[in-house]
C-alpha cells in the first residue's frame, strides 16, 4: 500500500508521558522495515484525523489517499501510525516486539496532546490478535499477552487475560471520547475466498468463488457483538465494513467485472479500496 504523495509525520514528545522513549521509538522505527509507520497526507487544512492499527489500517490507505486528492478543502490531513500485526490497546505486548512496549500509551498521548487531532480511528484484525485467538489452535499459544499478577499471561478463550484486554480497550476509548476526540472502531472484514486465473493466448480470466459469510459470522459469533457494546457503550461510532461489502449476506469477490476485491486472504486490494472505500469517509470529511 503506498502513495507518491506521503509525508514525513511532524511528531514532537512535548510535555507528555515518556517523551523521551516516543523519540527513540520515532528514531529506531522510522526507516525500519517491518517496524513502527508514521506517514501524513496533508489536505488543505490543519486539523487532522489520527489513523491506529495493524495491517488492517494499512489497507485503507488508499481510499484516504484517494479522499485527500479529490476534496482537499473539505477533508482532515491523515495521519497514520501503523504497524503491521500491532494491536492498538495499552499493555497488550507481543513477544519479540520490544520496540512496542509502551507504544499504545504514546500514541493515545499524541492525541490527547495535539488539539489540531480531531478525530482518531481504530482498526486491526481484531479476530486474530484479540479474545478468541481464533489464529491459534488448541496446542499453541497466542504470541499476544499482558502482565497479570507479575506474569506474562498470554491470550486464549476463557482466561481471565482476555476480559482485562477488553478493560484496557474500553479505558482507551473513554479516555479519547472523554477528551473530546471522536472516535471511530472499524470491525474486521470478511476476507477472500479463492481466486482461479484461467490463462488464454494474448488475455486472461479471474475467477472467484462466492462465499458465504456465514463462517464469518459463525466464528465471530461471541466477538463481534461483545465489541460492538462496548465500543458504542465507551462513545466511539463502529464502522462494520461486513455491512457494505457482503450484500445479503454474499460477500463479494470481484469488482468492475474481473478485478479482485482481496490481494490475500484477509487484506483488501488498493484499487478496490480507493474506489469503493466510501465506508471511511465520514472520518476525513468535514461535517
Amino acid at each position: 500500500y503506498k502513495s507518491s504523495r506521503w509525508e514525513k509525520v511532524d511528531i514532537h514528545p512535548g510535555d507528555f508521558k515518556n517523551a523521551a522513549q516516543w523519540k527513540l521509538t520515532v528514531e529506531a522505527n522510522e526507516a525500519a522495515e517491518g517496524g513502527i509507520h508514521f506517514r501524513q497526507i496533508s489536505s488543505e487544512s490543519d486539523r487532522k484525523t489520527l489513523y491506529l492499527g495493524d495491517s488492517h489500517m494499512e489497507h485503507f490507505w488508499s481510499r484516504i489517499d484517494q479522499l485527500i486528492l479529490d476534496n482537499p478543502t473539505k477533508t482532515r490531513t491523515a495521519v497514520f501510525i501503523t504497524s503491521s500485526a500491532f494491536l492498538p490497546v495499552p499493555n497488550v505486548l507481543i513477544d519479540n516486539a520490544p520496540n512496542w512496549v509502551g507504544f499504545a500509551d504514546m500514541m493515545i498521548n499524541y492525541a490527547l496532546s495535539d488539539e489540531t487531532v480531531e478525530n482518531v480511528v481504530l482498526s486491526a484484525n481484531w479476530g486474530a490478535h484479540l479474545v478468541s485467538a481464533l489464529s491459534y489452535d488448541e496446542t499453541h499459544e497466542s504470541r499476544y499477552y499482558m502482565i497479570v499478577d507479575g506474569n506474562k499471561q498470554y491470550l486464549k478463550a476463557g482466561r481471565r487475560v482476555n476480559d482485562l484486554v477488553y478493560v484496557e480497550l474500553q479505558k482507551m476509548i473513554t479516555k479519547l471520547t472523554n477528551a473530546g476526540k471522536k472516535v471511530f472502531f472499524v470491525m474486521t472484514v470478511v476476507g477472500g475466498g479463492p481466486v482461479d486465473f484461467e490463462r488464454k493466448w494474448g488475455e486472461h480470466t479471474v475467477k472467484t468463488y462466492p462465499n458465504s459469510s456465514e463462517w464469518f459470522f459463525r466464528e465471530y459469533a461471541d466477538l463481534r457483538p461483545k465489541l460492538m457494546k462496548l465500543v458504542k457503550q465507551s462513545g466511539a461510532i463502529v464502522i462494520d465494513p461486513v455491512q457494505f461489502m457482503c450484500p445479503d449476506g454474499a460477500c463479494i469477490h470481484l469488482f468492475d467485472d474481473n478485478r479482485p476485491v482481496y490481494m490475500d486472504g484477509n487484506h483488501v486490494s488498493d484499487a478496490f479500496m480507493r474506489k469503493h472505500g466510501g465506508f471511511l469517509d465520514e472520518t476525513l470529511l468535514f461535517n
